[in-house]
């Protein structure tokens, strides 16, 4: 147990389960900023401060930076109270991704019911997790995935046709996004392609589209990118919530 007071509106957790994903391992690799591993947690709340919306004994799950730890101390904030009937694992894999897909969709691309929505890897968790949002925005999806049996996850789980998905396997996803769209392209793509693939994503976007860069290697690793979509006012913009 932390032995220093807490602050107004911070609360201590005893951590019961947490999260592990890409993040993690590239730091372990050193390929991202930082040396804390663990973003996501659940547990239950030991202390709180005065001000915060917590009280001892609820059972929470959020975000805060080294929730590889038996107990953490962390904003209150950053945390919601979990449904009694979710387990600490499901929980604990809530959070990050569910943050991620709300700001790439909502803070940055402030998408609009209608308006055309590439997403990438969208059988993964944040893929999917921005299916749901986009979906209940009234967004039409385009999506790219690794095989066929995640094509028939999206069709089936999330009714987006088959004409709609394409393979990341090539460079051919750009092609059929375009003839899909009548050459227009898309209003927001949520990337997380890299090398080639990420150059040819960037020329499905239509003008004021916006662009969310979510692959930390491309960034990083410091990829070069034709900007001369950019011309037709485009918004290109970075998302790493380990770094929010």
């Amino acid at each position: 147990v932390h032995k220093e007071p807490l602050g107004h509106e911070e609360i201590e957790i005893h951590v019961k389960a947490v999260g592990q994903n890409l993040h993690d391992l590239m730091v372990l690799m050193g390929q991202s900023v930082g040396s804390e591993c663990g973003l996501e947690t659940a547990g239950i709340v030991t202390r709180a401060g005065r001000k915060a919306k917590f009280k001892v004994g609820d059972k929470v799950c959020g975000l805060h930076p080294g929730t590889l730890s038996t107990y953490v101390r962390a904003f209150h904030n950053t945390f919601v109270k979990i449904p009694g009937d979710l387990s600490w694992t499901s929980a604990a894999s809530i959070p990050l991704i569910f943050t991620t897909a709300y700001a790439a969709l909502y803070d940055f691309a402030m998408i609009k019911q209608g308006e055309k929505i590439l997403i990438h890897a969208a059988a993964r968790d944040l893929g999917q997790a921005c299916i749901q949002l986009a979906q209940l925005a009234g967004g039409e999806i385009f999506a790219t995935v690794e095989s066929v049996e995640q094509r028939e996850l999206l069709t089936e789980t999330y009714a987006i046709p088959h004409d709609h998905i394409f393979s990341s396997g090539d460079l051919t996803f750009a092609a059929g996004i375009m003839r899909m769209t009548k050459e227009q392209g898309v209003d927001v793509i949520v990337n997380s392609l890299s090398s080639a693939a990420l150059g040819a994503t960037l020329e499905c976007i239509a003008p004021f589209g916006r662009f969310i860069e979510t692959g930390q290697a491309n960034v990083y690793g410091s990829t070069q990118l034709n900007m001369e979509k950019l011309k037709e006012n485009v918004s290109f913009r970075f998302l790493d919530i380990s770094r929010a």
